[in-house]
């Protein structure tokens, strides 16, 4: 296999789980914009019609290095604020293990109190997911959950209330 089959195996592995976190969120009445989008026309009409949430997508912030980076999503909700969403899906081994630390690093460097990291496939090993959980918890300031693809559909069904569900 030549060195960038692997590099496109692993972008759309990656693109699979934020896909299936943004249906998700969708799916419970909330819709997606992107970042750039929230100064125009099109993103004053989303925050106006759903005032209650929305998911932004490719947001940016300062990484751990001080370079800006942009993340996969921030969900907007107004009964708990800003919720930071970050996805990493690994299905064979391979480099996951160096970007775990990394991910948990730039937890601290999220302007979002709270923050959820979605961690699908059997390619990272059990002491890294391991480690993911315990990092997680010793963030100070910061209310860090790691959930498995699944545990994020149950948590999004629970924590997203929307104007049409409550009624």
């Amino acid at each position: 296999m030549a060195s960038g089959d692997g590099h496109r195996k692993a972008n759309k592995a990656g693109k699979w789980l934020e896909n299936e976190v943004e249906n998700t969120i969708n799916n419970c009445g909330l819709p997606s914009l992107f970042y750039k989008q929230i100064g125009t026309r099109f993103g004053k009409k989303v925050m106006t019609k759903y005032p209650y949430g929305f998911l932004l997508k490719n947001v940016p912030y300062t990484n751990m290095f001080g370079s800006t980076s942009r993340g996969e999503f921030v969900l907007q909700l107004s009964s708990l604020g800003p919720i930071r969403i970050e996805c990493r899906n690994q299905t064979v081994r391979g480099s996951v293990d160096e970007k775990l630390p990394y991910l948990i690093g730039n937890c601290s460097c999220f302007e979002e109190k709270n923050v959820v990291l979605v961690i699908e496939g059997n390619g990272a090993r059990e002491a890294a997911k391991r480690f993911v959980k315990n990092a997680a918890r010793a963030i100070p300031h910061k209310n860090v959950k790691v959930l498995t693809l699944n545990q994020f559909k149950a948590w999004a069904k629970r924590t997203i209330k929307t104007k049409e569900k409550e009624n």
